[in-house]
């Protein structure tokens, strides 16, 4: 019996050791997991764009979107590209540098400039979604649109162009266009993006996006406004 009690005594012993140095390991365990998850963070932060210009090409030589561009890089866009028209899906107002920097950019190089008011806060007007289509129409092109971070507005700018310039379905336009891939993920004040693609997808009854959008878009805009 004594010597059953001394091998117990014993085996519980031999387990503080390891425990012991469990303990001491686990703040590198933690710091390593920490770094890890950084790591893979920044990844998908690269690799959505979200960390970066979300310079991205809609249709070879011909279309392109972006978050908001520095100077030095909107520059280097244009040049490198040959974009001819510039389109911001955030509005603009004198009083903000950046799109003062924008307009001297774009005058510099000789390149137009275009600028509508996709608020995410509601559906866009269709005054300025009159105005988008008929610019997505008319060009230049190459042409470049961006909003803020590229992920939700330029994702609508981008949807419009598959369709009313390329004839791409819905469908078709919203997986290549409005993706995950590209920062949009619909939480937020971002599901208006969604929102006005889903209008479209239940109202349109057989018209194309641009005859919807002239004749039954801005009558659901005004019902979902009061």
């Amino acid at each position: 019996m004594k010597d059953e009690k001394q091998i117990s005594l014993g085996r519980s012993f031999s387990l503080r050791p390891s425990s012991l140095a469990l303990g001491r390991r686990w703040p590198a365990y933690a710091l390593g997991l920490f770094f890890g998850l950084v790591i893979v963070a920044g990844g998908l932060g690269f690799y959505t764009g979200l960390l970066g210009d979300n310079f991205r090409e809609v249709s070879p030589h011909k279309c392109y979107r972006s978050g908001q561009l520095s100077p030095i890089a909107l520059r280097r866009y244009v040049q490198g590209y040959g974009i001819r028209c510039v389109v911001s899906l955030r509005g603009g107002s004198s009083r903000a540098a950046w799109y003062r920097d924008e307009l001297q950019v774009c005058q510099e190089l000789g390149c137009e400039h275009a600028a509508f008011n996709a608020n995410l806060n509601h559906l866009m007007e269709p005054r300025e979604v009159d105005g988008l289509v008929a610019r997505l129409e008319q060009g230049p092109y190459p042409m470049l649109l961006h909003c803020r971070e590229g992920a939700d507005r330029a994702a609508l700018g981008s949807v419009l162009y598959l369709m009313v310039v390329e004839h791409k379905t819905l469908d078709e336009a919203l997986a290549a266009a409005l993706t995950w891939r590209y920062g949009h993920v619909r939480i937020g004040r971002a599901a208006v993006i969604d929102e006005f693609f889903e209008l479209y997808r239940a109202t349109a009854e057989g018209k194309d996006i641009k005859a919807w959008i002239k004749e039954v878009y801005p009558k659901l805009y005004l019902k979902r406004k009061y």
